[in-house]
C-alpha cells in the first residue's frame, strides 16, 4: 500500500487530527471538514517529506469546487495530522503540481 492509500484509509477510518493552525486556515478559506476529507480521498501526493519530525509528511493536491488546494498531512503509525490547508498560489506553482523555481 502506498502513502496516499495509507493516508486515505486512516482518514476514512476517522483516524485523523486537524491542528489548530489547519482549522484556522480552513475557516479563513471556507473549507469544511467534509471538503477536506473529499480532497484527500480524491487527491494525489505531489511532494514527500520523509524526514519531517515527528512524522513523515506529504503535500497533497486536491480540488474543492474546481479550485486547487494543497494539504500538508503528516502520517504517524495510526493517525494522520493535518498540518495546514491552503489554496495553490499560481504565482508559486506550475499547474498546481510543480513549484516554480
Amino acid at each position: 500500500m502506498d502513502a496516499i492509500d495509507e493516508i486515505r484509509k486512516l482518514v476514512l477510518d476517522e483516524q485523523f487530527e486537524i491542528t489548530v493552525h489547519a482549522r484556522e486556515r480552513m475557516a479563513e478559506r471556507g473549507v469544511s471538514t467534509q471538503d477536506l476529507i473529499c480532497l484527500i480521498i480524491n487527491g494525489e501526493i505531489i511532494e514527500d517529506y520523509p524526514d519531517d519530525f515527528p512524522y513523515p509528511s506529504s503535500l497533497i493536491l486536491g480540488y474543492i469546487l474546481g479550485y486547487a488546494f494543497h494539504v500538508m498531512a503528516a502520517k504517524g503509525r495510526n493517525l494522520v495530522k493535518i498540518v495546514t490547508v491552503y489554496r495553490a498560489d499560481e504565482e508559486k506553482w506550475l499547474n498546481h503540481r510543480t513549484r516554480k523555481t
